[in-house]
């Protein structure tokens, strides 16, 4: 029988991490075009956007009496600490599951720095 001599070194099953870390720089590229290519939009919108959700996580967190930004840094310190023991104890690829906490962060690395419109 003739065997196949890719199928080692390329397995397929990395293929849908692979598509999706391209997916993400993809959308990541062009969302740092668009703010450099219209800055002075994102100049306008950014201000009133995050205004409005200061304003909106301030009037949600003011409700509580206990400091709530620190309870859930505290809540997702252990989950990432749960996360590595699991990985430790059941022998998950550490190359893998460093991907998926990118991934599961992926949103805040869309908050690239946009440089100022130049005026004048």
């Amino acid at each position: 029988m003739l065997a196949t001599p890719f199928k080692e070194d390329f397995p397929l099953k990395y293929l849908r991490g692979y598509l999706a870390a391209g997916i993400f720089a993809a959308i990541t590229a062009v969302l740092m075009a668009y703010g450099q290519r219209f800055a002075t939009l994102v100049d306008m919108i950014y201000p009133y956007v995050t205004r409005t959700l200061q304003t909106m996580l301030a009037q949600w967190s003011g409700q509580v009496n206990f400091c709530l930004w620190q309870l859930l840094a505290v809540v997702l310190g252990v989950l990432v600490l749960t996360s590595i023991v699991l990985m430790i104890v059941l022998k998950w690829n550490p190359i893998q599951w460093l991907g998926e906490v990118y991934i599961s962060d992926q949103p805040s690395f869309f908050t690239g720095r946009v440089e100022p419109a130049k005026t004048g």
